[in-house]
Formats: structure tokens, C-alpha cells, sequence
């Protein structure tokens, strides 16, 4: 059976940038449109008129980006038209030197700035690889790492830090194959093991956890939802963050179960809206009643 929560897997190969920015828009499309849903807002006129102004500029970005996907792709950050290998070197040297005085964050910008001025040189990938891991941006670290593979698959501190970047950001499977790969090219390698080693342990302990979420879903061990309805603003910023947290995390069930919980908590603020409208119209009809027959009995008296 398919996974409702296939629209929340990430994707970490070699990215279409077209792609990946029409899901982006559309998705950030969907959370306005949810957070007004659940605001109890989406007909207000004012709101409406944002949506659909949304929607106009969304086709039009998603036009732009067909355009130039046709004509050879979207251009990488990097890709300005300045290149000179002289200047870029000179930006890695002075990286270099930030990196060994501990500036790390200046050794980063340097090596940004060879990478704009000669994106083609592996190294100056892998070095920023580097910068990013000490400055805790893995993130970044791990992307930079597959770029310099790409560029130079023989590279062994690039599948180094790579594989670092990716146990820390919770892909101990992709480190693994990344030290697997760096243990290929030099057999031995104690920092190759010992990251493999690691990697391999953080694989296990996260199918464990995962097994463990899973049987405890099963039993249904969650705290109980309240009975009361959850204010609309709040509705709408905790459906909001469950959505992230699953979108990050899209394995982990006690996310799964969150994402389901919120939007339960938005169907019942719904349902209250509902109820409360049908309430009113039962008292203004009691009222009505009382009224005519009061008029009733007057006239009755009068007579």
C-alpha cells in the first residue's frame, strides 16, 4: 500500500533546481491556504483576493521556470558569467589561511567566493565542505561534498566529509555508502573506518527507533486529545509546524501521528464553527417564538 506521506520524502541526489522550486512555491501555496482554512478565514474577501493573487504570480513563476528549463536549465548560484582562475585561488589561499587561524567563518566565504569565481575545481568545494562542518552547517557541508565527488570522483576527503555531514544530518545509510566508497579508493583508512563504523551504528539505532515508534503506534501510546477545541490560531501554527516536522523527519510515526492530530484539531474547530452557527440560529428562533407568543397574549389581553 502507497504511504500517504510520500509527498514528504526528501530527495538528496542531484537536484532539478525547475523542480524543486515549483514545489516550493506550491507548497508554501497549500500552507497559506490551510492556515486560512483552518483561521475559519478562506472567505474573506481580502484573503481571497491574496490567494488569488498568489495563485496568478505562481503560474507565472512556473511559466519563467518551464522557459528556462527549455533553454538549458536554471542556472546554479555560482553561474554569473565571472570566471578567473587567478582570483579564485587567491580566494582559497586566504581561506586556507582563515581555516588554520580557526576563522571559520571568514574561511567559508573565502572558499564561496573561489567556488562563484571557478566552480569547476573540486577542491574548492570540498574545502568549504570543511568550513561548513566546523561553522555546524551540514547541510550545506553534505551538498558541497557531492559536488566535489561530481567533479572529482577520486577525491577521498570529499567522501570524508561527506559522509560526516551526512551522519550528522541523520542519513547514516548515504554515510556509509560515502565511507564504503572512500575505503575503495584507500584501503585502511583509519578516519574511512572509523566513520563507517559509526555510520553503520547510527543506521541500526534509527531502524531500532523506527521499529519502536512503530509498535508503540500501533498500541496507541499517545496522550488522548482534548476535548476542547484549540484557538484558531493556534490550530493553524500547530498544523503548520507538524507539517515541517514531517516534512524533515518523514520517517519518525510519532510525527505521522502528530500531522493526523493537528489536522483532527482543525476539523473540530471547524465542526465547533459549525455547531456554534446552528446554536445561534436554534436561539434566535427560541427568541422569535417567545416574542410572537408574548405579542400573542398581549393581543388576547388587549381584546
Amino acid at each position: 500500500m502507497t504511504s500517504d506521506y510520500a509527498e514528504f520524502q526528501p530527495y538528496y541526489g542531484p537536484t532539478d533546481e525547475v523542480e524543486a522550486g515549483r514545489v516550493w512555491r506550491l507548497e508554501k501555496l497549500k500552507d497559506f491556504e490551510w492556515k486560512a482554512k483552518c483561521a475559519g478565514i478562506q472567505d474573506d474577501p481580502e484573503v481571497v483576493a491574496i490567494l488569488e493573487e498568489m495563485r496568478r504570480e505562481t503560474a507565472e513563476l512556473e511559466k519563467i521556470s518551464e522557459k528556462e528549463k527549455e533553454e538549458g536549465g536554471a542556472a546554479h548560484w555560482w553561474c554569473d558569467g565571472e570566471y578567473d582562475d587567478v582570483r579564485a585561488d587567491e580566494a582559497n589561499d586566504q581561506g586556507t589561511r582563515s581555516y588554520k587561524n580557526k576563522e571559520y567563518g571568514i574561511a567559508f566565504d573565502d572558499y564561496t567566493e573561489a567556488i562563484r569565481l571557478c566552480p569547476s575545481k573540486a577542491v574548492y568545494h570540498c574545502n568549504r565542505a570543511a568550513a561548513a562542518l566546523k561553522l555546524g552547517r551540514n547541510d550545506i557541508a553534505a551538498l558541497d561534498a557531492e559536488y566535489a565527488i561530481q567533479r572529482d570522483a577520486g577525491n577521498l576527503r570529499a567522501y570524508l566529509r561527506g559522509g560526516k555531514a551526512s551522519t550528522l544530518n541523520g542519513r547514516p545509510e548515504r554515510a556509509a555508502e560515502l565511507y564504503r566508497r572512500a575505503l575503495e579508493l584507500n584501503p585502511g583508512n583509519e578516519s574511512a573506518l572509523e566513520g563507517l563504523s559509526q555510520a553503520e551504528l547510527a543506521a541500526e539505532a534509527k531502524a531500532a527507533a523506527k521499529a519502536a515508534e512503530a509498535a508503540s503506534a500501533q498500541r496507541g501510546e499517545r496522550a488522548a486529545l482534548p476535548l476542547h477545541s484549540l484557538a484558531e490560531a493556534a490550530a493553524a501554527d500547530l498544523l503548520h509546524a507538524a507539517q515541517e516536522m514531517l516534512r524533515s523527519s518523514p520517517d519518525k510515526e510519532a510525527l505521522k501521528c502528530a500531522h493526523v492530530e493537528a489536522l483532527i484539531h482543525c476539523s473540530l474547530l471547524c465542526a465547533l464553527e459549525v455547531q456554534t452557527s446552528v446554536d445561534s440560529l436554534l436561539c434566535a428562533l427560541e427568541v422569535q417564538t417567545s416574542c410572537d407568543s408574548l405579542l400573542c397574549a398581549l393581543e388576547v389581553q388587549t381584546s
